[in-house]
Protein backbone atom coordinates (compact mmCIF):
# COMPACT_ATOMS: atom_id res chain seq x y z
CA UNK A 1 0.00 0.00 0.00
CA UNK A 2 0.93 3.65 -1.12
CA UNK A 3 -0.86 6.34 0.18
CA UNK A 4 -4.69 7.56 -0.56
CA UNK A 5 -5.37 11.45 -1.69
CA UNK A 6 -8.62 12.32 -0.23
CA UNK A 7 -10.30 15.65 -1.56
CA UNK A 8 -12.98 18.07 0.37
CA UNK A 9 -15.33 17.63 -2.37
CA UNK A 10 -15.23 13.54 -1.18
CA UNK A 11 -16.55 14.31 2.02
CA UNK A 12 -18.82 17.46 1.70
CA UNK A 13 -22.45 16.56 1.51
CA UNK A 14 -23.36 19.80 0.52
CA UNK A 15 -22.15 22.98 2.48
CA UNK A 16 -23.77 26.38 1.47
CA UNK A 17 -23.32 29.84 2.58
CA UNK A 18 -25.16 33.08 1.40
CA UNK A 19 -22.39 34.93 1.14
CA UNK A 20 -20.66 32.31 -0.87
CA UNK A 21 -17.84 29.62 -0.28
CA UNK A 22 -14.59 30.44 -0.69
CA UNK A 23 -12.92 26.85 0.28
CA UNK A 24 -13.30 23.62 1.54
CA UNK A 25 -10.18 22.36 3.36
CA UNK A 26 -9.70 18.87 5.35
CA UNK A 27 -7.38 18.35 8.71
CA UNK A 28 -6.18 15.13 6.83
CA UNK A 29 -6.52 14.42 3.31
CA UNK A 30 -3.13 12.30 2.96
CA UNK A 31 -3.31 8.35 4.22
CA UNK A 32 -0.66 5.99 4.23
CA UNK A 33 0.28 2.37 6.02
CA UNK A 34 -0.39 3.66 9.34
CA UNK A 35 -3.62 4.89 9.25
CA UNK A 36 -5.21 1.98 8.07
CA UNK A 37 -8.39 1.48 10.58
CA UNK A 38 -10.63 4.88 11.65
CA UNK A 39 -9.89 7.91 10.74
CA UNK A 40 -11.33 11.18 11.86
CA UNK A 41 -11.23 13.74 9.71
CA UNK A 42 -12.21 17.96 10.06
CA UNK A 43 -13.75 19.70 7.04
CA UNK A 44 -13.65 23.45 7.20
CA UNK A 45 -16.12 25.54 4.92
CA UNK A 46 -14.63 29.07 4.84
CA UNK A 47 -16.86 32.09 3.15
CA UNK A 48 -16.06 35.31 1.40
CA UNK A 49 -16.64 36.65 4.69
CA UNK A 50 -14.20 34.60 6.48
CA UNK A 51 -16.77 32.74 8.91
CA UNK A 52 -16.14 29.24 9.14
CA UNK A 53 -17.83 26.26 9.88
CA UNK A 54 -16.67 22.82 10.32
CA UNK A 55 -17.95 18.78 10.58
CA UNK A 56 -16.48 15.91 10.79
CA UNK A 57 -16.55 12.55 9.16
CA UNK A 58 -15.16 9.27 9.69
CA UNK A 59 -12.69 7.82 7.27
CA UNK A 60 -11.66 4.02 7.48
CA UNK A 61 -8.68 2.64 5.51
CA UNK A 62 -9.26 -1.19 4.65
CA UNK A 63 -6.27 -3.54 4.43
CA UNK A 64 -6.11 -5.14 0.56
CA UNK A 65 -6.87 -8.55 -0.02
CA UNK A 66 -3.97 -11.02 -1.04
CA UNK A 67 -4.91 -12.33 -4.62
CA UNK A 68 -3.56 -14.30 -7.49
CA UNK A 69 -2.18 -17.27 -4.83
CA UNK A 70 -3.07 -21.02 -5.28
CA UNK A 71 -2.42 -23.73 -2.99
CA UNK A 72 -3.29 -27.35 -4.55
CA UNK A 73 -3.83 -30.29 -3.08
CA UNK A 74 -1.13 -33.28 -4.20
CA UNK A 75 -0.44 -36.67 -4.42
CA UNK A 76 3.06 -38.45 -4.18
CA UNK A 77 4.59 -42.12 -4.02
CA UNK A 78 6.38 -42.85 -1.45
CA UNK A 79 9.78 -43.03 -1.87
CA UNK A 80 11.08 -42.36 1.82
CA UNK A 81 11.81 -38.88 1.56
CA UNK A 82 9.54 -35.90 2.88
CA UNK A 83 6.83 -34.01 0.59
CA UNK A 84 5.54 -30.74 1.29
CA UNK A 85 2.87 -28.23 -0.52
CA UNK A 86 3.79 -25.09 -1.80
CA UNK A 87 1.58 -21.61 -2.85
CA UNK A 88 1.66 -20.91 -6.44
CA UNK A 89 1.40 -17.22 -7.54
CA UNK A 90 3.21 -14.21 -6.46
CA UNK A 91 3.38 -13.08 -2.95
CA UNK A 92 2.64 -9.63 -2.87
CA UNK A 93 5.62 -7.12 -1.92
CA UNK A 94 5.89 -7.60 2.11
CA UNK A 95 4.00 -10.17 2.71
CA UNK A 96 5.26 -13.44 3.87
CA UNK A 97 3.69 -17.49 4.11
CA UNK A 98 3.61 -19.60 6.65
CA UNK A 99 2.84 -23.50 6.78
CA UNK A 100 1.72 -25.29 9.29
CA UNK A 101 1.77 -29.61 8.69
CA UNK A 102 3.43 -29.76 5.59
CA UNK A 103 5.82 -31.99 6.13
CA UNK A 104 5.08 -35.74 5.46
CA UNK A 105 7.26 -38.80 4.54
CA UNK A 106 5.08 -42.07 5.65
CA UNK A 107 1.97 -42.84 4.28
CA UNK A 108 -1.23 -41.56 4.74
CA UNK A 109 -2.64 -37.83 4.60
CA UNK A 110 -3.10 -34.71 6.45
CA UNK A 111 -4.21 -30.92 6.42
CA UNK A 112 -1.75 -28.47 5.29
CA UNK A 113 -2.80 -25.14 6.37
CA UNK A 114 -0.83 -21.81 4.90
CA UNK A 115 -1.21 -18.64 6.14
CA UNK A 116 -0.01 -15.33 4.35
CA UNK A 117 0.81 -12.11 6.09
CA UNK A 118 2.09 -8.79 6.17
CA UNK A 119 1.62 -4.98 7.17
CA UNK A 120 -1.33 -3.72 5.17
CA UNK A 121 -3.20 -6.75 3.94
CA UNK A 122 -5.69 -8.77 5.46
CA UNK A 123 -4.28 -12.07 6.37
CA UNK A 124 -5.11 -14.74 3.97
CA UNK A 125 -5.26 -18.53 5.20
CA UNK A 126 -5.29 -21.29 2.90
CA UNK A 127 -5.86 -25.19 3.28
CA UNK A 128 -4.79 -28.43 0.89
CA UNK A 129 -4.11 -31.77 1.43
CA UNK A 130 -1.07 -33.40 1.29
CA UNK A 131 -1.18 -37.39 0.67
CA UNK A 132 1.26 -39.86 0.23
CA UNK A 133 0.13 -42.99 -1.43
CA UNK A 134 2.28 -46.41 -0.99
CA UNK A 135 4.75 -47.46 -2.80
CA UNK A 136 4.77 -51.03 -5.04
CA UNK A 137 6.57 -53.82 -3.48
CA UNK A 138 6.55 -57.14 -5.71
CA UNK A 139 6.66 -60.29 -3.96
CA UNK A 140 7.23 -64.09 -6.29
CA UNK A 141 7.50 -66.73 -4.46
CA UNK A 142 10.21 -68.98 -5.45
CA UNK A 143 9.91 -71.54 -7.86
CA UNK A 144 10.87 -75.59 -7.06
CA UNK A 145 9.29 -75.24 -3.40
CA UNK A 146 8.42 -79.03 -2.04
CA UNK A 147 9.61 -81.95 -0.12
CA UNK A 148 9.18 -85.71 0.04
CA UNK A 149 6.40 -87.29 1.31
CA UNK A 150 6.36 -87.51 5.10
CA UNK A 151 8.99 -84.61 5.76
CA UNK A 152 8.52 -81.29 7.28
CA UNK A 153 7.48 -78.15 5.14
CA UNK A 154 10.48 -76.36 3.92
CA UNK A 155 10.41 -72.60 4.86
CA UNK A 156 8.78 -70.97 1.55
CA UNK A 157 10.96 -68.30 0.27
CA UNK A 158 10.41 -65.72 -2.11
CA UNK A 159 12.21 -62.65 -3.75
CA UNK A 160 11.18 -59.18 -3.07
CA UNK A 161 11.91 -56.12 -5.31
CA UNK A 162 10.97 -52.75 -5.47
CA UNK A 163 12.29 -51.28 -1.81
CA UNK A 164 12.93 -47.39 -2.05
CA UNK A 165 15.09 -45.42 0.25
CA UNK A 166 17.14 -48.07 1.33
CA UNK A 167 14.48 -50.00 3.15
CA UNK A 168 15.36 -54.17 2.37
CA UNK A 169 13.23 -56.93 3.23
CA UNK A 170 13.26 -55.84 6.83
CA UNK A 171 10.35 -54.04 5.81
CA UNK A 172 8.24 -57.37 5.78
CA UNK A 173 6.53 -59.61 8.43
CA UNK A 174 4.92 -62.77 8.11
CA UNK A 175 5.43 -65.41 6.03
CA UNK A 176 3.99 -67.65 2.92
CA UNK A 177 1.63 -70.27 3.09
CA UNK A 178 0.49 -73.14 1.23
CA UNK A 179 -3.06 -74.98 0.96
CA UNK A 180 -2.68 -77.52 3.22
CA UNK A 181 -2.87 -81.40 2.28
CA UNK A 182 0.01 -84.34 2.57
CA UNK A 183 -0.51 -85.95 -0.30
CA UNK A 184 1.67 -86.24 -2.71
CA UNK A 185 0.76 -83.99 -5.68
CA UNK A 186 0.39 -79.77 -5.99
CA UNK A 187 -0.36 -77.14 -3.78
CA UNK A 188 -0.39 -73.48 -4.32
CA UNK A 189 1.74 -71.04 -2.49
CA UNK A 190 -0.22 -68.03 -1.27
CA UNK A 191 0.78 -65.28 0.31
CA UNK A 192 0.00 -66.10 3.83
CA UNK A 193 0.24 -63.29 6.35
CA UNK A 194 2.84 -61.87 4.55
CA UNK A 195 3.00 -58.09 5.03
CA UNK A 196 5.10 -54.58 4.24
CA UNK A 197 3.52 -52.35 6.15
CA UNK A 198 1.74 -49.13 5.32
CA UNK A 199 4.02 -47.73 3.04
CA UNK A 200 4.13 -50.50 0.76
CA UNK A 201 1.22 -52.29 -1.35
CA UNK A 202 2.01 -56.00 -1.87
CA UNK A 203 1.84 -57.33 -5.12
CA UNK A 204 2.04 -60.80 -4.68
CA UNK A 205 3.13 -63.66 -8.04
CA UNK A 206 2.71 -67.29 -5.98
CA UNK A 207 3.86 -70.49 -7.05
CA UNK A 208 3.37 -74.33 -6.13
CA UNK A 209 4.78 -76.38 -3.69
CA UNK A 210 4.80 -80.25 -4.47
CA UNK A 211 4.89 -83.39 -2.24
CA UNK A 212 6.69 -86.51 -4.34
CA UNK A 213 7.09 -89.96 -3.71
CA UNK A 214 9.57 -91.24 -1.38
CA UNK A 215 10.55 -94.61 -0.35
CA UNK A 216 12.42 -93.92 3.10
CA UNK A 217 13.41 -97.78 3.57
CA UNK A 218 14.70 -98.53 0.26
CA UNK A 219 11.81 -101.46 -0.20
CA UNK A 220 10.39 -100.11 -3.30
CA UNK A 221 7.08 -99.11 -1.99
CA UNK A 222 6.51 -95.38 -1.88
CA UNK A 223 5.90 -94.35 1.36
CA UNK A 224 2.69 -92.69 0.72
CA UNK A 225 1.41 -96.24 0.02
CA UNK A 226 2.96 -98.02 3.17
CA UNK A 227 0.81 -95.74 4.98
CA UNK A 228 -2.38 -96.87 3.54
CA UNK A 229 -1.23 -100.81 3.55
CA UNK A 230 -0.56 -100.07 7.14
CA UNK A 231 3.26 -101.30 7.15
CA UNK A 232 6.18 -99.39 8.66
CA UNK A 233 7.96 -96.95 5.20
CA UNK A 234 11.07 -96.91 7.69
CA UNK A 235 11.07 -100.66 7.60
CA UNK A 236 12.56 -101.95 4.60
CA UNK A 237 10.98 -105.65 5.65
CA UNK A 238 7.78 -104.68 6.42
CA UNK A 239 5.75 -104.56 3.21
CA UNK A 240 2.29 -105.93 1.82
CA UNK A 241 3.12 -109.34 0.14
CA UNK A 242 -0.05 -110.93 -0.19
CA UNK A 243 1.36 -114.08 -1.75
CA UNK A 244 4.30 -114.36 0.23
CA UNK A 245 6.64 -114.40 -2.79
CA UNK A 246 8.74 -111.27 -1.52
CA UNK A 247 7.46 -109.05 -3.81
CA UNK A 248 5.86 -105.78 -3.12
CA UNK A 249 2.18 -106.15 -4.30
CA UNK A 250 2.62 -102.56 -5.48
CA UNK A 251 5.29 -103.76 -7.41
CA UNK A 252 4.22 -106.83 -9.38
CA UNK A 253 1.66 -105.34 -11.69
CA UNK A 254 4.60 -103.30 -12.77
CA UNK A 255 6.09 -106.34 -13.50
CA UNK A 256 3.02 -107.82 -14.99
CA UNK A 257 2.56 -110.70 -12.56
CA UNK A 258 -0.27 -111.23 -10.22
CA UNK A 259 0.45 -110.22 -5.93
CA UNK A 260 -1.70 -112.46 -5.25
CA UNK A 261 -0.34 -115.24 -6.95
CA UNK A 262 3.06 -116.98 -5.46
Amino acid sequence: IGTISLEAEDIDDGSFDSCGLVSLSLSKSVFGPDDIGANIVTLTVTDSSGNQSSGTAIVTIVPLDIIGLTFLDNTFVYDGTPKSLIITGNLPEGTTVNYTDNTRKDEGAQQVVATVAGPNYTTLILTATLTVTPADLFVVADSGLGKLFGEEDPELTYTATGYVAGDDKRVLSGTLDREAGEAIGLYPVTSGTLDAGSNYTLNYTGADFEILSNDADGDGVPDHVELIDGTDPYDPDDYKDTDGDGVPDVIEPEQGTNPADP
